[in-house]
């Protein structure tokens, strides 16, 4: 690819070679159908997400929400300066990189190097295994994520509205979930005030997840620049 970054790498987003923005298809600003005036769907977005990871649970999609709508920022705590929370989230991802089993570039999560966790595609999971592989810096991957953490995404208000959305296309069948799955996760998130939660069992032995939030802004940075993803250039099989 003699180093020019990866046309495909994310739920249905490419990168243009030509000046390196980011669009989707049929320039939409983004996959889905409008709902309330200025908010995209979920419904389509969660649905191409079952389709591509099949074991994944309703926990799983409840997760994704989670994450596209809060982002970055609640893993972070908003009264530790940011030296500090570089130092802390540095740590916990040297730990996790060095943990990473040796893979090929196209052998983790499907290959996949990033994917939308929103629908309007302004922030995603960047792949771990799949970065490294192909050479990329975890010292980039830290400042991508921090510079995610200093925007507010969205609120819990938000995320209400929008699973308070999704449970109601659970109950109509429109995913392969029982009624009791989601009466069961309903108990669990909805009464709870939607707290944060881990990825099901089924998913992590199935997909072996290992994933930094970041940017789509951030995501540019880090593919118009080879420095920042080592001397590895081997974007041609994602």
């Amino acid at each position: 690819m003699n180093g020019q970054p990866p046309s495909y790498y994310g739920d249905r987003f490419k990168i243009c070679p030509h000046n390196n923005s980011l669009t989707a298809p049929g320039n939409m600003t983004a996959p889905g159908n409008m709902t309330a005036p200025g908010r995209v769907s979920w419904i389509p977005f969660l649905q191409r997400h079952q389709k591509r990871w099949p074991k994944a649970e309703l926990i799983d999609l409840y997760k994704l929400c989670y994450q596209g709508i809060l982002g970055p920022e609640h893993l972070t705590r908003q009264d530790c300066p940011r030296a500090l929370l570089s130092e802390e989230f540095s740590a916990r991802l040297e730990e996790e990189w060095e943990g990473l089993p040796p893979m090929n570039p196209s052998g983790w999560c499907g290959g996949s190097l990033w994917e939308a966790a929103r629908p309007d595609g302004r922030l995603g999971r960047l792949h771990l295994g799949a970065w490294r592989a192909r050479g990329g810096s975890r010292q980039a991957i830290a400042e991508a994520f921090l510079e995610g953490a200093q925007v507010t995404w969205g609120s819990p208000d938000e995320l209400g509205e929008v699973w308070e959305e999704v449970e109601t296309a659970f109950r109509e069948g429109m995913f392969p979930h029982s009624q009791e799955e989601v009466e069961r996760l309903h108990e669990r998130v909805a009464i709870s005030q939607y707290p944060a939660v881990h990825h099901s069992a089924s998913y992590r032995e199935a997909y072996r997840p290992a994933y930094r939030l970041i940017s789509r802004s951030a995501l540019r940075s880090l593919l118009s620049d080879p420095q920042l993803w080592g001397q590895n250039k081997l974007w041609g099989q994602i």
